[in-house]
């Protein structure tokens, strides 16, 4: 049964009355979210709530409700699917346990943040005010959010300071053609279809959109975005490579970073020169029509190079000190396959063993496509565009960043003494968890303890009092059973 919240008024011992009475109630609702409940608890702990209270916007007028609701209901859209601005009334505004665990009472709920609110309307405050939120907070802002849970993370020693293994890659966000969409630009791209005789051929198709490019951990257990900028589908990557790296670098400080793994659409010699003055190793295919790849296939015919097997039994070759990438100063280390593909690295090829695990290695690049966007797209609803105006686009984008880069970390094990923080903290702010029970009757909700539901229904007791035995473990821990 769906229950409108706005047709019912606060008044628990009406609702005890009534339902003592005759045993009957419209909808029974619990007032804990569990895993919900424990996540929430995990952002205070960890400080990620803070962060979302220090988001500015330049709307100069007092809001009839605290920014930091705002910013919080909009972050919580993707963990709770909510793909449009305009579901939030339906799918967070009418879940009370919800918004009580947000902070607010169920008179806050039933009478409105505004005075000047019509009373059951627009309620706990206006969906127009959401939108007006989410499109006047500059991107900046959202960046500086993503930088500042980077820090918080790698402080509480989530992400560990050791040297990592980094992918960088772009995706498109795609939007049809001739929506009033702010920022969008143009690309062509060459698709491979079949045609109904099964025969397969290729075509220019044009695209219009956003381009999302992201710095990511592919380190299975730590796959957190680092950095991250949105801009027009036709600007370049390589273009805002070597500022996302940079940008990423200084946030984590030395000893983070220490292998870029890239697609050739990022091979440049002067990004390659200033990975290396920061001691970033990096692998990137050769583009078919450089030099350096040519060169490659020239020498693979003279000895003096290194040698290993592939994956699928594939032999590779490994070059040493390759000079011929003028952008670049510094001489480079090559690899080649026996298919004739190309890569440039950083990393010694000079043994075998060491190519091996040079491009071995490199296979973790596809760790961004298939644990980054793909789940970005598939799982956050990436693509799922809630306005038109390019701050809410986004506001959108960096909220879905944001809260995947929560998500990691709240499920490790390390995740304990932050929730167990969180929770102490919720306390004080009345947002502690209860086994509290939502009950609708005849236009009157109540809120009850689970044992206070028992007596009204004149439930029998337990039956015996539950035993509860510790288990203790060899490292000291003990756990309920």
């Amino acid at each position: 049964m769906d229950i409108d919240i706005k047709a019912y008024k606060l008044d628990s011992a009406r609702v005890e009355k009534l339902v003592r009475g005759d045993k009957r109630y419209d909808h029974i609702t619990g007032a804990g979210f569990s895993k919900l409940d424990e996540l929430l608890s995990f952002m205070y702990g960890v400080g990620i709530y803070n962060l979302i209270d220090d988001i500015k916007s330049s709307l100069k007028r007092r809001p009839d409700i605290p920014r930091s609701f705002i910013h919080l209901a909009l972050a919580l859209r993707p963990i709770l699917e909510i793909t449009g601005i305009n579901q939030v009334p339906q799918k967070l505004f009418s879940s009370p346990a919800i918004l009580k665990k947000m902070g607010l009472s169920l008179e806050v709920i039933e009478g409105g943040f505004s005075p000047r609110n019509k009373r059951g309307k627009n309620l706990p405050i206006c969906l127009d005010t959401i939108y007006d939120e989410a499109k006047r907070v500059e991107p900046d802002q959202w960046q500086r959010l993503l930088s500042g849970q980077i820090i918080l993370l790698a402080d509480k020693k989530f992400i560990k300071k050791h040297p990592g293994i980094y992918a960088i890659d772009s995706t498109d966000i795609e939007v049809n053609e001739g929506t009033q969409y702010e920022n969008i630009s143009k690309t062509a791209r060459e698709v491979t279809e079949i045609d109904k005789n099964g025969r397969m051929y290729t075509k220019i198709e044009v695209i219009y959109g956003y381009k999302l490019i992201m710095l990511q951990s592919v380190e299975e257990g730590a796959r957190y975005i680092v950095a991250a900028v949105l801009v027009p589908i036709n600007v370049h990557e390589d273009r805002l490579a070597y500022p996302l790296i940079r940008t990423a670098y200084d946030i984590l400080g030395p000893g983070y970073i220490k292998t870029i793994l890239a697609d050739r659409g990022f091979f440049d010699g002067d990004l390659f020169k200033k990975l290396m003055d920061l001691g970033i190793d990096f692998i990137i295919p050769a583009k078919k029509n450089n030099q350096i790849l040519s060169d490659m296939k020239g020498l693979v015919k003279i000895p003096g190079y290194s040698k290993a097997t592939g994956k699928k039994g594939e032999e590779i070759y490994g070059f040493s000190s390759l000079g011929t990438l003028s952008s670049c100063l510094y001489k480079l280390n090559g690899i080649l396959t026996e298919d004739g593909h190309g890569f440039v690295t950083s990393l010694k090829v000079n043994t075998g063993a060491r190519l091996e695990k040079t491009i071995n290695l490199y296979s973790k690049r596809w760790d961004i496509d298939n644990y980054g966007f793909r789940d970005l797209k598939k799982y956050w609803k990436l693509c799922k565009l809630p306005g038109k105006k390019f701050n809410t686009v986004y506001t959108h984008t960096f909220l879905i960043l944001v809260m995947a880069g929560t998500v990691e970390p709240y499920k490790s094990n390390k995740r304990e003494k932050f929730v167990q923080k969180g929770f102490l903290s919720l306390v004080k702010a009345n947002f502690s968890y209860t086994d509290e029970l939502i009950i609708y009757r005849d236009g009157y909700v109540g809120i009850f303890s689970l044992k206070e539901f028992l007596l009204l229904m004149d439930l029998p007791p337990p039956s015996e009092e539950a035993v509860f035995r510790i288990i203790k473990y060899p490292q000291g821990k003990g756990k309920l059973w």
